[in-house]
């Protein structure tokens, strides 16, 4: 594979600035649509899936290894979100 050499940083800078923001402004229009419209208390509960997805993708995109202390905390974060969700009930 060819190493990609860009002269003008300022160009990079830029591409990824906007793709940052971007890519935020969405995440954080859709959290505030879904807060606004369902029970804020079991949508908030969603947030602390984040680690979870974010382990999948790095194993699917990254082809990145998943170490045992990541399961661990994954499991640990899941029966969190359980915990609380049947004390909502």
């Amino acid at each position: 594979m060819k190493n990609i050499i860009i002269k003008d940083k300022s160009y990079l800078f830029a591409t990824v600035s906007i793709l940052l923001w971007s890519t935020s402004a969405i995440g954080f229009t859709s959290w505030v649509m879904a807060l606004e419209k369902g029970d804020t208390a079991k949508i908030s509960n969603l947030a602390y899936i984040t680690p979870f997805l974010s382990l999948i993708w790095i194993a699917l995109i990254l082809k990145e290894k998943i170490s045992i202390f990541s399961i661990i905390g994954l499991i640990v974060i899941v029966l969190g979100i359980i915990i609380q969700l049947k004390d909502k009930r």
